[in-house]
Parts: C-alpha cells; structure tokens; sequence
C-alpha cells in the first residue's frame, strides 16, 4: 500500500491488487472486526491517529499506527526495529493477541482461505470505506485532438 512500484509490483500487478483487497479485509483479525485499514485509515494519512490503537475486544495497544504510506520505501520497520522487512512487518500484527488476534500465521491464512478473486476489493469481509482517494481516484478523460 502506498505510492510506490516495487520490483514485485511492476512484475505482478496481482500482488498490488491482492494487497489492496487484504488491507481491507477483516477476515485478517481473529474476531472479523480489524483490517489494516483500521487503524491505518486511508482517510486519516494511513494511520487512526490515536494516541494507541485498538484492536480486537477493544483492546488498546502500547503504540499509535504509524503511517503506511509509502512503507515500501522503510528501512527499519516498527518502532524498535524488529521486523527484518515489509512482508515480515505485515505479518506481525496479525499473529500479535491485542492488534489482530489469530494464534498462527497458518490460522490467519485458513481464515481467508477461499477469497474471491483479487481483481476487486468489495464484498462481505471488507471494511466499508473508500480504498484509497489518492490512487483510485478515476483518470481524467483523455484529451484527444
């Protein structure tokens, strides 16, 4: 998520699009009530600009969310650093008890096991706000001569 074309990106548009669905999906949170997108609001600059942040049970954290915008261009990922990369950082708050719940990174992938293609992000198990103002914003009509 973010403005940024990685490698992976420019050579799959399907991970881009695969991400765009998952950031939305509250499947990801062991009780389907927190996506990404909770508490990195596309609305509010990819963060919930809380002082922490909830997560499932009404939980609060000990962090606020960073912004996720541009992520992709990180070099230390989390406050303290823990996470070696980008993929790494978005699994931790799925498996993390307080943030998303789900006990393994395997039941978290059982729970949204069987999606609808990733070509669209509406449907049942995704939060109902826009996906992103910025970048899904329709393209200007084309000004042919």
């Amino acid at each position: 998520m973010g403005c940024v074309d990685s490698d992976r990106q420019r050579d799959d548009p399907s991970a881009d699009r695969l991400g765009r669905k998952l950031y939305f999906d509250v499947r990801l949170s062991a009780d389907s009530t927190v996506s990404c997108a909770t508490c990195h609001d596309t609305m509010r600059g990819f963060t919930d600009q809380r002082p922490v942040s909830e997560g499932i049970g009404d939980q609060l954290g000990r962090r606020h969310a960073p912004t996720t915008l541009n992520a992709a261009l990180l070099t230390t990922l989390f406050l303290d650093g823990r996470a070696a990369d980008l993929e790494e950082q978005a699994r931790l708050p799925i498996i993390n008890p307080i943030e998303m719940g789900h006990p393994s990174k395997d039941a978290a992938v059982a729970a949204i096991s069987g999606m609808p293609s990733t070509t669209g992000c509406s449907g049942p198990h995704t939060a109902a706000r826009p996906i992103s103002p910025i970048s899904d914003a329709p393209s200007p009509p084309s000004s042919a001569p």
